[in-house]
């Protein structure tokens, strides 16, 4: 799911972290041109960031999300920036902990 192109350049690799500080990460997509495919812009993206119904509207996010033709894309696009780890909302079907956690796992595979 990609809703936070909206808030920020959608054509950007750049995302300002901490003390203003540019973070680029080199797994960034070269291109945000697949965000044009969500089905998260066919929805509206208050479905995707938790307001008042919680679990149930979380679920329905990610529904969304399993029958997005760029979920996979989206998903990379959140993992990729350390920010997205905590920020709240769905993308790419997960939720802030599903984040961390597969984050968690990738460390540990790595060491």
């Amino acid at each position: 799911m990609v809703a936070i192109h909206w808030r920020s350049n959608s054509r950007s690799r750049h995302l300002t972290v901490g003390e203003g500080q540019p973070f680029t990460s080199p797994k960034a997509p070269a291109s945000l041109d697949w965000q044009a495919d969500a089905l998260c812009r066919e929805v509206g993206t208050d479905l995707f960031f938790e307001d008042g119904d919680g679990p149930s509207q979380q679920r329905a996010a990610k529904e969304v999300c399993a029958a997005c033709p760029v979920r996979d894309a989206c998903l990379q696009w959140a993992l990729t920036f350390p920010a997205f780890e905590d920020m709240h909302g769905v993308f790419g079907g997960t939720s802030p902990q599903d984040r961390r956690r597969i984050r968690s796992e990738r460390q540990a595979v790595a060491a």
